[in-house]
């Protein structure tokens, strides 16, 4: 199942660029995220592929619970389409304006994102107190989660 969700990310990416390329702009970026690296292709080559191995690893090794191996197919996928344009055009061709930052960014950076939420979200409620309880800069509301800020003394 998840070499199915893999394969249809990858496929959504470049499909999707394909059908809406009369109404965007292409840009092209040889780095990561927000043009980080923009000057070193090659580290972003090796850093996409170091990325795709553990998330691939741990995809295969890790006991998870159904959600976090969706959110994890689906990051894979993402990361997977990323790494072949960087291997085959020694770049990414980003095309989704962002609104709040002069960036853009593809479909596989919105399947990496889309993926870590899912794969976090069902471990929330067990992360999101024991972090609070630990800091403290922030407190834990049981009657909603809430994250606020703590005079420092």
């Amino acid at each position: 199942m998840p070499v199915i969700i893999i394969l249809a990310c990858i496929l959504i990416e470049h499909v999707s660029r394909y059908l809406f390329r009369d109404f965007i702009t292409l840009s092209y970026n040889p780095g990561v995220a927000l043009d980080i690296l923009r000057g070193n292709p090659g580290l972003a080559l090796i850093f996409s592929g170091i990325a795709c191995v553990i998330i691939i690893f741990a995809c295969i090794f890790l006991n998870m619970n159904k959600f976090t191996r969706l959110g994890l197919a689906i990051m894979t996928g993402g990361a997977l389409s990323n790494l072949l344009e960087r291997i085959f055009l020694g770049y990414v061709i980003d095309w989704i304006p962002m609104i709040f930052i002069d960036y853009n960014c593809n479909l596989a950076d919105v399947e990496i994102s889309l993926g870590a939420l899912i794969a976090v979200w069902p471990n929330m409620k067990q992360l999101l107190p024991r972090f609070t309880q630990r800091s403290n800069i922030f407190f834990y509301s049981s009657t909603s989660i809430s994250c606020s800020l703590r005079k420092l003394r």
